[in-house]
């Protein structure tokens, strides 16, 4: 007699039991339903009736009654009856043994029960299988694909059974599971948030192509690889990891997926099909590694996905595949640690650990340590955190210190050569890593690319279409060209200043690069161009630093720094000391305003011995510049001798205007050294010349300037009677650095006079200023300015803040002493009488709590109300011999050696008051000299 068929008539309808919690499914319930009833089955559901019944009883019942068990899963575990020790949704499942079953999870699941993941769990170990789902509509097709492909198997005979039998109904599945996974070598580092992020996108429902890019050795693979592990477990169908590097035909990428799934070989025509079919009905996660090279087989992935509903893949390469329902995912290099990182923050830094773990491999007993911290730390900045080239490097310890590597990293592509003989052959060096880039590169994409090279630290699209551009390729296709390098991962694109683009290569692509470009024989050529563009940029920038665009065009120079330093290098290196020059001597502001002086300097000192026979307008400029680098550093002798060249040379030149700028350095000097009469006598000539050409910038610069030596003689009206034609004419043109200083010395007068509020007015503004610059230094100085003001004022715990916050911005700073400062002495001065006012605890608390803030809070908290300022209570201060709070100012200055006149400039007031000062400090002390009031103080301990 044949078995029983499992296939009924209409009237005798295969009954499927729906197993799942019922409110947080209720949609999935009703989905599921619909898919059964469209196949001509019946639904069964706990809550269609048999109400009077007891719960447990109502399931046991329909499952018996049932064919096939179809269970669904999300977060909740389920009720557990009082009489149960598991829930109905896990007696479900125990019951349905015997019966196919279709197991369906919902993802995401961020709150999934414990007990229901344990449920899971024992399906799984149980040998099941189960797809995954986004929503019910999903649901909906999976539900009735799977039905209709066992209804089918069966009614062929291929799962058909004795009802004795039917045991062998544990999975639906009809093809075997595949694992394929590629071997992870060690652990990786760094990348715990990459894994969880990418897991999370691909068990999204919605996402079913992501692609990691990013250059040469920067980690996608072993990204892949982590991934794939992770998501095992969650892809019944299989996961699998194709290898793409050795196929270089985009024909035979189907090829190469077939024979990792083991699907039998055949004719191109049916390998597409034999690979849909093996992936038709399963959940499944593929991994095709490497795909740059065969990115015309885009399509043929697309196709996939298009005819396998389950199928999720994983792509690398090197740039995007660009088709449709493609997620690009970058992989960026390791995070660097800076330059001030302390130990601390080095051992807990990804890219430091990748090289300690990799080198304690090669030698063993090596650690990470508090010398070979910094050396280390500078080897993953200068390898840009590229995990390969950090590999490599580290591979060197079998014979080099790190201080060692460090010193051979200039020429790093040799040091790199020393990967794993079990990596392939494309990531055992950096090199090769990136030769196989730039053979899939086209010829007029390589010769942008090693024209490129020229750049340090990055460019725009303009210089690019300047410098790379020429018969060959057109200015105007620059922009698609490098486009597509930085899709091949060969090239960065980030953000710079104002929102423009920027572009640069990671340190071992460009020394490839720049190779390459050695060997084309265009170097020079190209070096020229280079330096032309840099020179024609600074020729337009010293003017535009005068103006309204002064900061932006700081922050251009900024970000061109290292581009400027190589076209002057080279321009030194082959001899052309004039253009040197003339570069430095654009940028004599920028130094100004954003340090570089020791670079300046240094630079016309070899401009200077390499031509002994320059014009003497080129000689007078570089001696300018010399004049300018020297008082930036203070060294003052240099800079009046190299001035008065300049001058000379100037007027052999017959350049009146030269002759100004360089006069006006020996007024500066003076300033410097305290000759104040000279200061005033020079500057005053010089800024009679400058309003002769019509300059306002020039007027700003020196009558500010010619303005600080009333200020010292403690003659405030004349300051700011000065003073307030620079006031105006920066307010006019724009000019940021002449507006600082202005401000900067009329709040200085200001306060001299008791005009307190409108001294705080004008520090603010030239606060604010100074954060529009990007001048750090000058913050600080504004911060401390607004420290003494407060001070007087009485505000003593808002003094210490500010003074707090000055010392934050001044840590590892050696910035120039501007003539218009005050002596070190006068904050001294002022933060002692803080700390005896207040008493240790609260000072330092103050002082703590300013170091911590931000300088938008700092502007916020040092903003004075026109109001007169209660003083702060604070601890009594105990008199000392009767001496008022200025006259013991005045005593510690006497004490440090200070003459009158010192301590008159020190603390803003006329030397004939300093005397009045001192001579009642005699008085009070019962001493009739200096020295004995010296004596007497040192004595009993008054300080």
């Amino acid at each position: 007699m044949p078995p029983r068929s499992s296939i009924r008539t209409p009237d005798q309808r295969l009954r499927v039991f729906i197993s799942s919690t019922m409110q947080e499914l209720a949609a999935e319930r009703i989905a599921a339903s619909d898919a059964i009833a469209a196949l001509r089955m019946t639904p069964v559901l706990f809550e269609h009736g048999a109400r009077p019944h007891p719960p447990q009883d109502i399931y046991r019942a329909y499952i018996e009654q049932s064919d096939i068990f179809l269970g669904i899963y999300w977060q909740q575990y389920g009720w557990i009856a009082p009489d149960m020790e598991i829930s109905g949704l896990e007696d479900e499942f125990h019951l349905s043994y015997g019966m196919p079953r279709l197991l369906y999870i919902k993802n995401p699941a961020l709150e999934r029960d414990a007990r229901l993941t344990d449920l899971l769990q024992i399906i799984r170990s149980q040998g099941l299988t189960y797809q995954r789902f986004s929503n019910p509509d999903e649901l909906r097709d999976l539900i009735q694909n799977d039905l209709a492909l066992l209804f089918s198997e069966r009614f062929n005979g291929h799962l058909a059974v004795d009802p004795e039998d039917i045991d062998q109904f544990e999975t639906p599945m009809p093809v075997s599971r595949v694992l394929h996974l590629p071997p992870l070598r060690d652990a990786l580092i760094g990348r715990d948030r990459e894994v969880d992020e990418i897991s999370e996108h691909i068990l999204q429902g919605d996402l079913r192509l992501m692609t990691l890019t990013g250059p040469g050795g920067v980690g996608k693979t072993r990204l892949a690889s982590a991934v794939t592990h992770v998501l095992a477990d969650e892809f019944p169908g299989g996961v699998c990891y194709v290898p793409l590097e050795a196929v270089e035909d985009d024909a035979l990428v189907v090829a190469e997926i077939a024979q990792v799934l083991g699907v039998s070989d055949a004719g191109a025509e049916c390998q597409m099909e034999n690979v849909r079919a093996a992936l038709a009905d399963r959940h499944f996660l593929m991994v095709l590694d490497n795909f740059e090279q065969v990115i015309g087989a885009a399509t043929e992935v697309t196709s996939l996905l298009h005819s396998c509903r389950g199928l999720r893949i994983l792509v690398t390469s090197r740039m995007p595949l660009r088709v449709h329902g493609e997620q690009e995912f970058p992989v960026s290099p390791l995070p660097l640690p800076s330059v001030a990182s302390s130990f601390a923050d080095m051992i807990d830094n990804d890219a430091v650990q990748l090289f300690v773990q990799r080198a304690s491999q090669i030698r063993h007993g090596f650690h990470l340590n508090e010398q070979n911290s910094g050396p280390i730390g500078e080897i993953c900045r200068r390898l840009d955190g590229l995990p390969l080239a950090i590999e490599l490097a580290a591979a060197r310890i079998r014979l080099l210190t790190p201080q060692s590597l460090l010193e051979r990293l200039d020429q790093a592509l040799p040091v790199l050569a020393d990967g794993a003989r079990e990596l392939p052959e494309r990531q055992r060096t950096m090199r090769a890593a990136i030769k196989w880039s730039y053979q899939l590169l086209s010829t007029r994409e390589r010769i942008v690319f090693t024209r490129l090279s020229v750049f340090s630290g990055g460019w725009d699209i303009g210089a690019a279409e300047t410098v790379v551009s020429c018969d060959v390729i057109r200015s105007c296709e620059i922009l698609d060209l490098v486009s597509s390098l930085v899709e091949q991962s060969l090239v960065a694109m980030e953000a710079g200043p104002h929102d423009e683009s920027r572009y640069r290569f990671h340190v071992p692509v460009r020394q490839f690069a720049e190779q390459q470009l050695a060997r084309s024989g265009e170097i020079d050529t190209i070096r020229q161009r280079h330096a032309q563009y840099y020179i024609d940029l600074i020729d337009r920038a010293e003017f535009l630093l005068r103006g309204p665009e002064q900061v932006e065009w700081l922050d251009r120079l900024e970000i061109e720094r290292d581009n400027v330093r190589a076209a002057v290098d080279w321009l030194l290196d082959i001899g052309d000391a004039q253009d040197a020059i003339r570069i430095a001597r654009g940028l004599s502001m920028y130094w100004v305003m954003r340090g570089g002086h020791s670079e300046g300097k240094a630079w016309m000192e070899r401009a200077l011995e390499q031509d002994a026979d320059l014009p003497p307008q080129v000689r007078a400029d570089a001696c300018y510049v010399m004049a300018n680098c020297s008082y930036g550093l203070g060294q003052l002798d240099r800079m009046m001798e190299v001035s008065r060249e300049s001058v000379a040379l100037y007027q052999q030149a017959e350049n009146r205007y030269g002759e100004a700028f360089a006069f006006g350095m020996q007024g500066f000097a003076a300033l410097q050294i305290g000759d104040l009469d000279r200061a005033e006598s020079t500057l005053g000539i010089v800024a009679d010349m400058m309003r002769e050409f019509g300059d306002p910038w020039g007027v700003t610069l020196v009558v500010g300037h010619q303005s600080i030596a009333p200020l010292r003689r403690g003659n405030f009206e004349r300051t700011i009677e000065l003073i307030e034609e620079p006031l105006s004419l920066s307010e006019q043109t724009g000019d940021r650095l002449g507006r600082y200083t202005s401000l900067y010395i009329s709040a200085e007068a200001n306060h001299g006079l008791g005009l307190y509020d409108q001294a705080a007015a004008h520090f603010i503004e030239a606060l604010k200023v100074t954060v529009e610059l990007g001048d750090q230094s000058a913050c600080a100085y504004c911060l401390q300015a607004l420290a003494r003001l407060v001070h007087t004022r009485k505000d003593y715990l808002r003094s210490a803040c500010l003074f707090g916050a000055a010392e934050r911005l001044l840590e590892g700073m050696f910035p120039p002493r501007w003539a218009f400062l005050p002596e070190p002495g006068v904050q001294e001065c002022c933060v002692r009488a803080l700390r005896d006012y207040l008493g240790d605890e609260a000072f330092r608390s103050a002082w703590s709590q300013g170091r911590s803030m931000t300088l938008e809070a700092l502007i916020e908290f040092a903003t004075i109300d026109d109001s007169p300022q209660e003083p702060v209570p604070v601890p009594a201060r105990p008199s000392v011999a009767g001496l008022t709070s200025r006259e013991l100012d005045v005593l510690r200055l006497l004490v440090a050696g200070e003459s009158t006149i010192a301590i008159a400039d020190s603390l803003f007031i006329s030397r004939e008051t300093a005397r009045t000062h001192i001579r009642n400090i005699l008085g009070k002390l019962g001493v009739s000299s200096r020295a004995a009031a010296v004596a007497h103080t040192l004595q009993h301990n008054l300080l």
